[in-house]
C-alpha cells in the first residue's frame, strides 16, 4: 500500500456502520520539518499529561516554530523566542503546517 504524502487526500475504507468511506488529509509532524523551515503548530497527539507538558513549553496551536537543527534522535527548535531540544518522539507528537 502506498503511504500518503503530506497534505495528500486519502480515501479510507471502513467496515463499521458509521461510514463506508472516509476522506481525511494526512498531516505532517514537526519531526518531518527541515532545518531552517518555519512551521505552525496544529495540534498535539499524545497522552493528556505529555500534551500538557508540551503546551507548557509553548507548543500550542498557531504558534510559529523555527527548526534550528536536527540530529538522529533529537532536534532543536525555536519557539516563543526560546530554543528547546526535543526528542524525535516528542517532535512526532506535534502536527504542523508550513507557514
Amino acid at each position: 500500500m502506498k503511504m500518503p504524502t503530506v497534505n495528500e487526500d486519502v480515501n479510507v475504507n471502513r467496515s463499521d456502520s458509521v461510514s463506508s468511506s472516509v476522506k481525511y488529509r494526512a498531516h505532517s509532524t514537526l519531526q518531518n520539518a527541515s532545518v531552517g523551515q518555519r512551521v505552525q503548530v496544529q495540534q498535539i497527539i499524545s497522552t493528556p499529561v505529555f500534551e500538557a507538558r508540551l503546551q507548557s513549553m509553548g507548543f500550542v496551536p498557531g504558534v510559529p516554530i523555527n527548526v534550528v537543527s536536527k540530529h538522529r534522535k533529537s532536534m532543536i527548535v525555536e519557539v516563543l523566542r526560546s530554543r528547546l531540544s526535543l526528542s524525535a518522539e516528542a517532535a512526532s507528537a506535534i502536527t504542523v503546517r508550513v507557514s
